[in-house]
């Protein structure tokens, strides 16, 4: 009702305090921010070997950061990047058993196909670009494996 309005009008004070805005400069970064950033900018230099261990690190620290996903997707890359197929699948599957509902789960899933391709599994391949199409439809992951299916 009318009655706690009436209050802080009658309590300018009051209304200060209630009235102001959040100061955005107050807001922390999440905890492990610094540690991702880091991680990322050496996976962005091509020193992978460091960016798997901090990455490591920040995933083990803070498994529910909201960039938790993404950590595990760049891990995967960087053995990927290193052309160590097996490794790299192994890696985007821990983050589809972890994350599975988390926004990188449909590139993850691609990629453990393009593992496959690269290491001449063409049955898993396939069968996992059609994994691909029926667990995630209508994801940019989910096209590319149908474009891929579709070719020789």
């Amino acid at each position: 009702g009318a009655a706690p309005v009436a209050a802080v009008e009658e309590m300018p004070e009051l209304k200060q305090v209630v009235l102001r805005p959040p100061v955005e400069a107050e807001v922390e970064p999440l905890p492990g921010q610094g540690l991702f950033t880091l991680a990322y900018k050496e996976y962005e230099e091509g020193r992978y070997a460091r960016a798997i261990l901090d990455f490591e690190e920040f995933v083990m620290s803070y498994p529910n950061h909201p960039s938790a996903d993404d950590a595990s997707f760049f891990i995967g890359e960087s053995y990927f990047s290193q052309g160590e197929y097996r490794q790299a699948s192994i890696e985007f599957q821990k983050l589809l058993e972890r994350y599975p509902e988390m926004g990188r789960a449909p590139m993850a899933s691609l990629k453990v196909a393009f593992c496959f391709k690269e290491l001449g599994e063409n049955e898993n391949y396939k069968a996992q670009l059609m994994r691909v199409v029926e667990r995630y439809p209508d994801t940019e992951a989910s096209k590319i494996a149908e474009r891929m299916l579709q070719s020789p």
